[in-house]
């Protein structure tokens, strides 16, 4: 009986030698039976009729798989290093805790943005050399400038079906709208056209000669609309306007109303 265990335990082995290796949790299966041998690349065997002596092997190898998937959830590598982008601000790389040689479709990562790799608009991602992929934000456009900003946190998830990292709990920006400062805070976006403001700023300024008559609606502007003395003396520039502020006929009997 002991030769027969050993030339079992024998032939075992050399099907395990020669099984193809995946070593990635996102290959796992959600069908129990199909899990026997689907990680024999991080000496998981579950196959039944495994000897009594790989058990304990396959226990402490399974609780690994699942403590390097934990920390990539958090950004973390061993010794307690934060898992951070290297790279450039466009084309920006990541070492991750696993051992894949695939993107798997649902694959996330989490991680820290380089410091001086605040992003200049689109970005690609590499992870684990696994190839350069694009990094889109809800509704699938790419990043903008300061999206991604240096020393910030940020979490992505891989679409095998869009070819591309796509980064969750973002915001999406409407051009024009909304921009990103250096640090990742959003501000309204520079106000252009007739009336003018930087972005971010409460001042506004009305463009010279931006209010024509056409712009005003007759009798748009009332006395009940003017508060009292609302307009002094002292407000009004000798001389600021003259006849040549003023179009021909552009003020006439009918737009005067009695006591305006």
């Amino acid at each position: 009986m002991t030769t027969i265990r050993i030339i079992a335990a024998a032939l075992l082995a050399s099907i395990l030698a020669v099984s193809p290796a995946s070593s990635d949790i996102y290959l796992w299966s959600q069908t129990p039976s199909s899990n026997s041998n689907s990680d024999l690349g991080d000496d998981i065997n579950w196959i039944e009729g495994m000897p009594p002596s790989e058990v304990n092997d396959s226990s402490r190898a399974l609780m690994t798989e699942v403590k390097k998937w934990v920390d990539d959830q958090g950004a973390v590598i061993p010794a307690a290093t934060l898992m951070t982008t290297g790279g450039t601000a466009s084309a920006q790389t990541l070492t991750t805790n696993k051992t894949s040689s695939v993107l798997t479709h649902g694959w996330k990562v989490c991680f820290i943005v380089g410091t001086s790799l605040t992003s200049t608009g689109s970005t690609t991602l590499n992870v684990d050399s696994l190839g350069a992929k694009l990094l889109l934000s809800k509704g699938g456009t790419g990043t903008v400038a300061g999206e991604m900003a240096g020393g910030t946190l940020r979490c992505a998830v891989y679409d095998a079906n869009a070819l591309a990292w796509m980064l969750y709990n973002q915001i999406q920006i409407e051009t024009g709208t909304l921009t990103y400062t250096a640090s990742g805070n959003l501000r309204r976006a520079a106000l252009t056209g007739d009336v003018t403001a930087a972005a971010s700023s409460n001042v506004t300024t009305i463009v010279t000669n931006a209010i024509e008559t056409a712009m005003i609606e007759n009798n748009a502007i009332t006395t009940a609309k003017i508060a009292a003395d609302a307009v002094t003396a002292t407000e009004i520039a000798a001389l600021a306007v003259d006849s040549g502020d003023i179009a021909a006929s552009a003020i006439t009997t009918a737009k005067i109303n009695n006591l305006a």
